[in-house]
């Protein structure tokens, strides 16, 4: 954590433009924990942890759109409605981020 927060005080220093994704509640079963940060740069870039592939993707994509803008958010993933009839129960938790 202590390698991205320095990454971040030189991109700042450097004036390179990112965004900074942060965990703030998660509820269970998820691989993020609320604390979990990361980067992500103008080329696509994600540096640090915000979860599994569904959750880095969202991540990704929306940053993207938000550095564009210069704007931030809150960002919530939830399981996907199930079926009907439901075959199985939806996987994974929720996870929120402020980007």
């Amino acid at each position: 954590m202590t390698d991205l927060l320095a990454e971040v005080e030189r991109l700042r220093g450097d004036r390179t433009p990112f965004v900074l994704a942060t965990v703030v509640r998660v509820e269970r079963p998820t691989s993020a924990k609320a604390g979990d940060r990361a980067i992500l740069l103008a080329d696509g870039t994600l540096a640090g942890f915000v979860g599994g592939s569904c959750a880095e993707s969202t991540v990704r994509l929306e940053g993207m759109r938000l550095l564009a803008t210069g704007e931030s958010t809150l960002l919530r993933i939830t399981p996907a409605e199930p079926a009907r009839p439901p075959a199985r129960p939806p996987p994974g938790g929720e996870v929120s981020w402020v980007v």
